[in-house]
């Protein structure tokens, strides 16, 4: 089980680095990796707001947001991004919302 830290409503800023600004963040915990597919992530984050344009991006768990964002796009990459962080030992993940074109 993983818990999803969502940051969403903001948007990233590069200056000095890459940060995202403005942000609300949501907290979704127990979630079964097994379980969870690209649609049912999406329907989840949808809930707060999340816009339909919106691209969805997570933070590897090594890395910070200047070189660790990583798309997430269908369901093989929600599989490896629950592999990644389960491989670094790391049970909660950072997921951006990014509206398109941002």
């Amino acid at each position: 089980m993983f818990s999803l830290q969502v940051h969403y409503g903001g948007y990233f800023v590069k200056d000095n680095g890459i940060r995202y600004v403005r942000e609300n963040i949501a907290m979704f915990y127990n979630v079964n990796c097994d379980r969870i597919s690209y649609i049912e992530l999406v329907q989840e984050i949808r809930l707060l707001s999340y816009p339909f344009n919106s691209i969805l991006r997570y933070k590897h768990p090594n890395f910070d947001l200047n070189s660790g964002l990583l798309k997430v796009e269908f369901d093989q990459l929600v599989l490896e991004m629950f592999d990644l962080f389960w491989a670094y030992h790391n049970n909660v993940m950072d997921l951006y919302e990014e509206q398109e074109g941002d």
